[in-house]
């Protein structure tokens, strides 16, 4: 087993076997240059669809996010035990509540441990000061990363730790361009995309660069834009129909290898970075969200674009009657899929629109 299917299966092992300090964190907003640069082993923790989270419902909203519910399930259950530390980024509502819930929880049960959470609350609306307190959050984010580890994180660390995240950032890119070009699945490439936030960054450019070409699909190429997906069993389901997904616009797709860390004082470039090149659902004007979608659509070079969004989703539905438009004035059709259940989806509804909507594109009979 290569190291890319070994993260895959066994999400935490190489975190548990790394020796050092373990932080974990959500999301693709998270600077994840400091946690190395501290001397610690930076562990993306991602929601798990076969998560039974009966007890982290008992706590938290019936309306949470499934893959919130998920990761407070992993928490409350001892999945995440390994972690000495847990970062959160203010970039979604329900992330921010998930970080509430898990103070409230230690405050009301302090014999049970749990990682300990660290808000970093970065904000993404693109004015002067939002810049200024962002660069107060990183000053602190440094500090707390210090003193989890002991270790002080100096620029030159900082420096090194940006190179070797953007060496991992530029391998995943030409990936992806082997995906566009059809050398690659898009289950490949959510399988890479994952992986690299799971293991060393050393181990992950070893293995990043020897993926085998495969016969991708070679039906209607189609944009995925939406919520993220935390496993590839749509991107399979697509696949199987005969579609080539070559774009994957959301915060488990290309969002993660996009813009790469600026070179002159680190943190300065990571405060740039993190506060206006790494997108979340809180990006802020609306209209850099639709320039972002439109230049996805032209770099996977897109024939059509599926819109895919959770049942507990509150924001990106609200997105959807614009870029929908925007879209058309393009000439690229949409398939809206709202309300997705996260634990337990429909598959063979989703079959079914698929089917349908690549069948009016013009590609032939599908076989399903």
């Amino acid at each position: 087993m290569n190291a890319i299917d070994a993260a895959i299966a066994n999400p935490t092992a190489a975190a548990r076997n790394s020796g050092l300090p373990v932080v974990g964190y959500l999301a693709n907003t998270s600077p994840v240059e400091m946690i190395r640069a501290a001397g610690a082993f930076a562990q993306q923790v991602n929601g798990s669809p076969s998560d039974d989270t009966a007890d982290a419902l008992a706590l938290m909203e019936d309306f949470t996010d499934g893959w919130i519910l998920s990761v407070f399930q992993q928490l409350l259950d001892g999945r995440l035990d390994h972690l000495d530390a847990l970062i959160v980024p203010r970039s979604s509502e329900s992330m921010l509540q998930l970080y509430y819930q898990i103070q409230d929880f230690i405050r009301l049960n302090p014999s049970r441990k749990l990682p300990q959470p660290i808000l970093f609350d970065i904000l993404h609306t693109p004015y002067p000061a939002t810049a200024k307190y962002n660069m107060g959050r990183m000053v602190a984010m440094r500090d707390r990363m210090a003193m989890l580890t002991g270790m002080a994180v100096t620029d030159d660390a900082l420096s090194a730790a940006i190179v070797e995240a953007n060496a991992v950032r530029n391998c995943l890119a030409k990936q992806n361009t082997r995906r566009i070009a059809g050398e690659i699945a898009a289950s490949t490439m959510w399988q890479l995309t994952r992986a690299s936030t799971l293991i060393a960054p050393d181990d992950f450019l070893a293995a990043c660069t020897d993926v085998p070409s495969m016969a991708a699909p070679d039906g209607p190429r189609l944009l995925l834009t939406g919520s993220p997906h935390d496993t590839e069993a749509f991107h399979r389901l697509v696949e199987s129909l005969g579609g080539a997904i070559t774009g994957d616009d959301h915060m488990a797709g290309d969002w993660w290898f996009l813009d790469p860390v600026s070179a002159g004082d680190p943190m300065q470039a990571l405060v740039d970075k993190y506060h206006l090149h790494a997108p979340s659902p809180r990006s802020f004007p609306h209209e850099v969200c639709d320039a972002r979608l439109m230049a996805a659509a032209r770099r996977s070079r897109a024939r059509a674009v599926i819109f895919f969004t959770d049942a507990r989703d509150d924001v990106l539905g609200f997105d959807y009657p614009t870029q929908r438009d925007l879209l058309a004035e393009h000439g690229l059709p949409v398939l809206f899929m709202p309300g997705q259940d996260y634990r337990e989806p429909e598959r063979a509804a989703q079959q079914a629109q698929v089917i349908e909507f690549m069948s009016s594109l013009g590609v032939g009979e599908i076989v399903a």
